[in-house]
């Protein structure tokens, strides 16, 4: 393995990653760490467990990485990634998810190199079964280890502080949003289409918005479009097919997307029925897009969404409360069109590039120096 030579006063960042079958939340962020990070004070190193999607794109924007073993379970690894580490004279291990922390709390543990923890999500919700109870007994083994946390919103701070964790540990640092200059989506006549983005799992409740998509398509002949991929398709997809002939056609699973505004340029109304999300980023992505929000009371959504102003909450997460927020903009276009304009004036606001990335900065600085 190649050594990396150390460039003068520039302080030198390993990102543990244990790769993932889904493109999500947690490799956008990674990937613009690597894009924003300030080339004169930080140098980022990807350490991956195999080849990965994220590995591709980091490869083709020669961003630097080095990649182990895929086989997560091989501890053979932890000592290979330990070596790497020190021989290179890196100053922080940075970690997200459970596989990823695992293995940098182990070698900050060997090599004495601190470890940042960031957290994406609610983990009690990502797993179940075996896999659960093996990850939460690591967790509780190894968090010692872990020098600091820091949160993409309050309600994982909040989830952390539940499970022990010293809240002097944990700095909340709201995730940063790429914007462009977009303007507010034109209003509609008849073909009203509402749509979300997100992986097909249980967490995102994209069973209950496909309900509801049936009643709407209904009463106002609503079409529905969901992007993403994962392992709730097939149910997903049966849920589609099995309706009535009147509404027939009424929602499509449009499958992975890459650009995420091809999306949002085909609907009308953004939907986010998730039971839970660490954050959101394409509700702020929505917002900015000047779409009208609507989003479940699910974790960290309630930060982004103030009701009635920046877009709506719905009272619960089922079909039936889904449809009566909904509703609210489908009866009401000065509603869409005020709510529309704030929720996009509050994202430029709260969750630049510039101001996440200057915080995630200062932090890193805070345990290396």
């Amino acid at each position: 393995m190649e050594k990396i030579q150390r460039k003068s006063n520039i302080k030198k960042v390993a990102i543990i990653y244990a790769g993932a079958r889904y493109f999500g939340g947690v490799e956008t962020y990674i990937l613009n760490l690597f894009k924003y990070i300030d080339k004169e004070k930080f140098e980022l190193t990807l350490i991956s467990l195999g080849e990965w999607e994220l590995t591709d794109r980091l490869s083709i924007n020669n961003y630097q990485l080095t990649i182990f073993d895929k086989r997560w379970w091989d501890v053979k690894n932890i000592f290979k990634i330990k070596k790497f580490l020190k021989e290179n004279n890196f100053d922080l291990i940075v970690s997200q998810g459970m596989v990823a922390n695992f293995y940098a709390r182990k070698i900050s543990f060997l090599s004495k190199i601190p470890s940042l923890v960031i957290v994406h999500s609610n983990w009690k919700l990502d797993y179940s079964g075996v896999k659960k109870i093996l990850f939460w007994v690591f967790d509780r083994l190894l968090r010692r280890y872990t020098s600091k946390y820091i949160c993409v919103s309050k309600y994982l701070k909040a989830c952390l502080e539940d499970e022990g964790i010293k809240s002097s540990k944990i700095e909340v640092i709201y995730s940063g949003v790429e914007f462009k200059e977009r303007h507010l989506v034109k209003s509609y006549d008849k073909d009203l289409v509402i749509g979300s983005i997100g992986r097909l799992h249980k967490a995102k409740n994209y069973s209950e918005l496909i309900e509801a998509g049936k009643i709407l398509s209904k009463k106002y002949g609503t079409k529905l479009k969901i992007w993403g991929e994962g392992p709730e398709y097939d149910k997903l997809q049966q849920k589609i097919n099995s309706a009535p002939a009147d509404i027939a056609g009424f929602a499509l699973l449009e499958g992975y997307i890459e650009n995420i505004e091809d999306a949002l340029s085909q609907i009308n109304i953004y939907i986010q029925p998730s039971l839970s999300e660490g954050f959101g980023f394409t509700v702020v992505e929505a917002m900015l897009a000047g779409l009208p929000i609507v989003v479940t009371p699910g974790g960290a959504l309630k930060e982004l969404v103030e009701n009635g102003k920046t877009g709506i909450i719905s009272e619960d997460f089922n079909h039936d409360k889904l449809v009566m927020a909904i509703e609210k903009y489908i009866k009401n276009a000065e509603l869409r069109k005020k709510c529309a304009s704030a929720s996009q004036k509050f994202a430029r606001k709260n969750f630049s590039m510039d101001k996440w990335i200057n915080n995630i900065q200062k932090n890193i600085l805070n345990l290396i120096l």
